[in-house]
């Protein structure tokens, strides 16, 4: 990832001239601007975006300016920032900026301004870890539902696959509860979230506010069994999208209950006294 990342920097940013160094490279006498990159810790993230590795991208220019280091900084976080690169192994892996690490700092030892930046690697589950993943008929309905809606838009279902496109909606069931409707049936309630990334911010904006305006005129969807009915939505267009997911509805549908497995009584014996 490391190299990946140095690379992408190198190749877009013109002006740091492939100056991309570890930290234990540089000095004072250092040629400015440059950018260190800092490894973090490796966690899980989430069961939909997989793996989460941080790491700090430190820019370096000369003190006589503070302009350079945030223009500096636009140019970074817009070459890595919601975008999809990959590892030598051809392991693709996806950058998400999360904000600045400090304040700029005068660096004495480096004779340099410093300023930090934070991005969030995502590095997404292989395919052989959806077989984990159980398909769901609430995620399958609003799924179907959106692929005939929106032609161009790819729809992806619980979990982000590995090569993901964009533009992309991912539906996923963040949680769900259930309530007795009779002896056969239960209502289930299922808090679905949608995940919208878009190829710019104002086409992920758009297929979130086209989509919620769609949904909430519908009301209901069909499915298998009766209708899928919307009892609220929401929408918040400031979250990240890939992490967070801007849209959120409560489902309310229809399932059988299961058959209980219980021994069938073939015969009642007795001495011929009720009591």
């Amino acid at each position: 990832m490391r190299k990946a990342i140095k690379q992408k920097l190198k190749e877009n940013i013109p002006e740091i001239e492939n100056r991309v160094f570890e930290l234990h490279e540089t000095s004072a006498e250092t040629q400015k601007p440059y950018i260190v990159l800092i490894k973090g810790i490796e966690s899980k993230d989430s069961l939909w975006t997989g793996f989460k590795q941080t790491f700090e991208v430190f820019l370096y220019v000369s003190k006589d300016t503070f302009s350079s280091a945030d223009e500096l900084s636009k140019k970074v976080v817009s070459v890595l920032n919601k975008q999809q690169l990959q590892t030598e192994e051809a392991m693709p892996f996806t950058c998400i900026y999360d904000g600045s690490v400090s304040k700029d700092t005068a660096d004495k030892e480096k004779n340099a301004i410093s300023r930090g930046l934070v991005f969030s690697i995502m590095a997404l589950q292989p395919d052989e870890n959806k077989l984990d993943i159980q398909s769901d008929p609430f995620i399958e309905t609003i799924a179907k539902w959106t692929e005939t809606k929106y032609h161009d838009l790819h729809v992806y279902r619980q979990i982000w696959p590995v090569e993901y496109i964009r533009p992309a909606v991912l539906w996923r069931v963040a949680e769900d509860r259930f309530e007795a409707i009779n002896s056969r049936s239960v209502w289930r309630y299922a808090d679905v979230i949608g995940h919208v990334i878009g190829r710019t911010t104002n086409e992920q904006n758009k297929i979130v506010s086209d989509t919620i305006r769609k949904l909430e005129l519908l009301v209901k969807i069909p499915q298998d069994i009766g209708y899928l009915t919307i009892i609220n939505s929401n929408t918040n267009l400031s979250v990240d999208g890939f992490k967070e997911g801007q849209i959120k509805l409560t489902l309310r549908g229809k399932v059988k209950k299961e058959k209980e497995n219980k021994p069938i009584m073939n015969s009642i014996y007795t001495n011929g006294t009720w009591r």
